[in-house]
């Protein structure tokens, strides 16, 4: 049987929405964590998280957590693993402040929602969350303020990334919106698709947050610029 801690990790990781294989064999982890939206991408980084001493094996590790794991903890740990994402020496990211972008993420799997979150964070943004494109088509009508950025996942449940952007477009609200696809898949295309859409930009993921900072200046020079005559 399962030693109760391996039975409250697996709980807490399965509640942000990752799959948790189990092994009881030698010298195999006995955790291994795998995104359940993305079984086949061999590119995403692998967390293992071992519940005795790993010996010589730790100094292969990129990143560790120690035991008893908390929420929290365990939510911190996951967003740096599953980005990459370094806290910066010359702290040139924190330096920019992209405060006043009004930014809505469209995201149906809560891990992504925590790692873009974390990542705009770094930019002094708070955005508004929706778990697929029809809360999304509800966050754009609704919203007091028009959006400045609309981040789109292209793979979502109910209504996908692509047909939510076109629907967008024709909304007065989205005249002014920068929509930018986001996607584990980065064929041309996918693309293209996009572009149809009415996505004016298409990230792969994992997001890097020199990307996204990128996008996130292009958005803020955009807000500023006066209207087109």
């Amino acid at each position: 049987p399962l030693p109760e801690a391996v039975i409250s990790l697996r709980h807490l990781l399965e509640a942000q929405g990752i799959v948790v294989p189990t092994s009881g064999m030698g010298d195999t982890p006995d955790l291994i964590i795998q995104h359940v939206h993305q079984p086949l991408q061999a590119t995403l980084p692998c967390a293992v998280l071992p519940l005795q001493p790993m010996g010589d094996n730790s100094s292969k590790a990129r990143l560790s957590i120690q035991d008893p794991v908390t929420q929290s903890q365990l939510l911190q740990t996951l967003q740096r693993q599953f980005t990459g994402l370094e806290e910066s020496s010359n702290g040139s990211h924190q330096s920019k402040d992209f405060s006043t972008l009004n930014v809505l993420v469209a995201e149906d799997n809560q891990v992504n929602q925590m790692v873009v979150k974390g990542l705009l964070k770094k930019f002094n943004i708070e955005p508004d969350l929706a778990n697929d494109g029809l809360e999304a088509i509800r966050c754009v009508t609704h919203a007091a303020v028009p959006y400045d950025l609309i981040l789109m996942d292209c793979e979502m449940p109910n209504m996908d990334g692509y047909q939510t952007t076109s629907q967008l477009r024709s909304l007065s609200q989205c005249e002014r919106t920068r929509i930018v696809g986001l996607s584990a898949h980065a064929m041309q295309e996918h693309r293209e698709a996009g572009m149809a859409a009415g996505m004016v930009a298409f990230l792969t993921k994992p997001l890097a947050i020199e990307t996204l900072a990128e996008e996130l200046s292009r958005s803020y020079q955009y807000k500023t610029d006066p209207l087109p005559k």
